[in-house]
């Protein structure tokens, strides 16, 4: 596998990763059960009661061994970067880490000793394989938990670089979905960054991030799978999935955020990217016969602007984009073109990359504060960042403002979000 710091040609870099999609990883889309997941604390109990050995890999260091390779080796900033990508993107390939972080060591074949099973040994990070995947694919996730001992170990600065000053909210684990989504931002950040300068994971795609900081006290708890932001400041929340009710209850969940921000902006865009491999039925005709059926009539009824939200929701299907295996449909995918309802309801192709076809009035200063702010994070691949040790006052003032909001909301005694239930929160800011 090339060392991506020396390869000039960004465009290739995909074909040197399995294809997640083409490459029938996984024979089932979203059967966790065909996964084997590994974390320290619970392979510690079934070798402490003799069920188990771990492997030379995994035995390697004890837990304090781990933690001061990872406070005191040369490697430190290669740790962070990997834990920074893994949480922003919640499930991601060594592959595609190695992409990440910009480091060739991370393939597909081999475990690195290093990189992976040091924050392993800690607690911080789960690796697992596909057990239907006849390559040695190995796939990591976050543990549910950052172990205080870890955040008290980060200066300040290191904070704000792995976790954007932010409290974490670890939703699901969805390995196929979170993959898959990866692989779409990753080609998008490979292939257009000429266009969309920089792209986030799940980790960053909270509403009150992608709003413009004047919009940014609209009540809104929703999150998407990635963001990916335009050079004008136009904010693409892309959404993963391929079942027609799911997709409408999402366009229903953001709709609220939509509309508030076509008063201040028209900064954001709703894509969903639906992958409908080993399905009977066609999800995305099905989408848009439910979507065409009425959905925005519902919410304009509701009192939402109802043209102005079908302007602002695209659909995609996977195979459309990426037609075979490390195959691009440059047509379609060099200016992301997209099925948008048109004002006589009618699906027409539009393309998001045009800011002539989707318009953004975000001022100019506002899209360059968002762009030196994702500049910042460990966990937006390494060719889109800038000196990401040199955090700049936006993104000091974004963790002061989240902490303010943190402290209210415990104050207030308002813990939940809209639907009454309590989310699982991993603090990111200390202790």
């Amino acid at each position: 596998m090339p060392s991506y710091k020396m390869s000039p040609d960004l465009s290739s870099r995909y074909r040197s990763r399995i294809d997640p999609y083409w490459g029938h990883v996984w024979s089932v889309p979203g059967q966790e059960t065909g996964i084997t997941w590994h974390d320290r604390k619970s392979m510690q109990i079934l070798v402490d009661q003799n069920f188990i050995r771990l492997r030379s890999s995994e035995r390697r260091w004890s837990v304090d061994e781990a933690y001061e390779k990872l406070v005191s080796s040369p490697r430190r900033k290669l740790y962070l970067q990997v834990i920074a990508s893994v949480y922003m993107w919640r499930t991601l390939t060594q592959e595609q880490i190695g992409a990440i972080v910009g480091w060739s060591g991370l393939n597909a074949t081999r475990m690195d000793p290093h990189s992976i099973m040091v924050p392993w040994s800690t607690g911080i990070l789960q690796w697992g394989h596909p057990t239907d995947f006849s390559k040695q694919l190995r796939i990591v996730r976050p543990a549910y938990n950052v172990p205080s001992r870890f955040v008290e170990s980060l200066t300040y600065r290191e904070r704000l670089s792995v976790f954007g000053g932010q409290t974490a909210v670890l939703h699901g684990r969805m390995a196929r979905h979170n993959v898959l989504n990866a692989e779409v931002s990753l080609r998008v950040a490979e292939h257009l960054s000429h266009l969309f300068p920089i792209v986030l994971g799940e980790g960053a795609s909270f509403a009150k991030i992608l709003l413009p900081e004047s919009q940014q006290r609209t009540p809104s708890y929703s999150v998407g799978d990635a963001v990916w932001v335009r050079q004008d400041g136009l904010r693409v929340i892309v959404e993963t999935g391929n079942k027609a009710d799911s997709i409408i209850q999402k366009i229903k969940r953001w709709a609220p955020t939509l509309s508030h921000d076509a008063r201040g902006g028209r900064s954001l865009y709703l894509l969903f990217v639906i992958p409908n491999q080993y399905q009977r039925v066609d999800w995305v005709k099905h989408a848009k016969e439910k979507i065409s059926a009425g959905v925005f009539a519902e919410l304009g009824s509701a009192g939402y602007d109802s043209r102005y939200l079908a302007s602002r929701v695209g659909i995609i299907e996977w195979e459309e984009w990426f037609p075979r295996y490390h195959e691009i449909n440059d047509d379609w995918f060099r200016v992301l073109k997209v099925w948008q309802l048109d004002k006589n309801h009618q699906w027409q192709l539009t393309a998001v990359a045009d800011p002539y076809a989707v318009e953004c009035d975000v001022d100019l200063s506002d899209a360059e504060k968002s762009i030196g702010y994702a500049q910042n994070l460990y966990g937006v691949p390494h060719f889109l960042r800038e000196s990401p040790m040199d955090i700049g006052e936006d993104l000091l003032n974004l963790a002061q403002r989240s902490v303010n909001e943190r402290l209210a909301s415990i104050k207030a005694n308002s813990g939940r979000d809209n639907s009454g239930r309590r989310p699982q929160r991993v603090n990111a800011q200390g202790g």
